[in-house]
């Protein structure tokens, strides 16, 4: 049983035929009955030349674009310099980078904060108050997120003042553990004690 031809070898061979036919016939002629302009047909017979019959298949017009590698290195820098400056974006990395030699696009900076979950200023600026061992600004910033989280709201508008109280240091202890867990791993990349 004879294995059936992708179309990509009947159109090579198609064309493979057009070829050898010119060698005892005209182009005009050869473009005519294997219904191929000429511009085509000398295309595909330089490509033959150079590359045999897989020069005759069809060649994708994809564009080639290559990821950069961005080595842990390079990352780490990028983490020290969001951590070191947490009011700054991605845009404002790229700018630092481009001072010290390493050039890379902003969205791949963004890329890399979110991979490392620490793509917002709040949280940068947490993990700045951890390493600066700046207590206030921790506390504030803790705050600020028991304020913006709206999962609690249903419960916490329900209490009084004193329960209210005391489920916001609940929130905000319970919080801190949890970010404390989830940062640990990038604080330690950064050699950074706590």
């Amino acid at each position: 049983m004879i294995p059936a031809m992708s179309p990509q070898n009947e159109q090579a061979t198609h064309r493979l035929k057009a070829i050898k036919y010119a060698e005892n016939h005209s182009v005009v002629e050869t473009c005519q009955k294997y219904n191929i302009d000429r511009t085509s047909f000398y295309k595909f017979k330089k490509r033959f030349q150079q590359d045999g019959f897989e020069g005759l298949k069809n060649k994708s017009h994809r564009h080639h674009s290559y990821q950069q590698k961005v080595t842990s290195e390079i990352e780490t820098e990028i983490l020290d310099i969001a951590i070191h400056n947490p009011k700054i974006g991605s845009r404002k990395i790229s700018n630092k980078l481009k001072e010290k030699g390493i050039i890379l696009n902003f969205n791949t900076i963004n890329r890399i904060l979110q991979k490392n979950k620490c793509s917002t200023r709040i949280i940068r600026l947490y993990i700045s108050s951890l390493i600066n061992k700046d207590v206030s600004l921790k506390n504030k910033l803790l705050l600020e997120i028991f304020n913006k989280d709206s999962s609690k709201d249903e419960i916490y508008f329900s209490l009084n003042p004193k329960e209210k109280r005391q489920f916001k240091t609940n929130y905000i202890d319970t919080k801190e553990k949890q970010l404390k867990r989830k940062y640990k791993p990038l604080l330690s990349r950064l050699d950074y004690e706590w």
